[in-house]
């Protein structure tokens, strides 16, 4: 499955390893796709970001013995990005999913 993205999501904050939260919204397309797009503005990428603390504070017993599942994207620019999922809230009626940038295996 792939979904694309317009952008670097706005307000992310990434630290020297590059392993921050991103959190895209879910958007249709005319055929009902899901499509995953980054936040309009920082004011929805925070009131989505508190919702998201607030989901992972309930639901954090539940989502420890869950598998994990992993997405890859593609960025405007062609880069391809490999993303776990962390959760899926909602905010206002508007979906977010919640990821953050897949580990990569380091070969030895």
């Amino acid at each position: 499955m792939r979904d694309e993205f317009d952008s670097k999501p706005l307000g992310q904050e990434e630290d020297e390893e590059g392993d921050g939260l991103i959190i895209l919204k879910v958007i249709r397309d005319e055929s009902g796709e899901e499509l995953l797009s980054t936040c309009d503005s920082e004011e929805e990428l925070e009131a989505a970001y508190a919702a998201f603390l607030e989901d992972l504070l309930e639901d954090e017993e539940e989502k420890e013995d869950e598998e994990p599942i992993f997405l890859s994207v593609t960025a405007e620019d062609g880069e391809e990005l490999t993303l776990e999922f962390v959760s899926a809230f909602e905010v206002d009626g508007q979906e977010y999913r919640a990821f953050f940038p897949a580990e990569e295996e380091e070969e030895e």
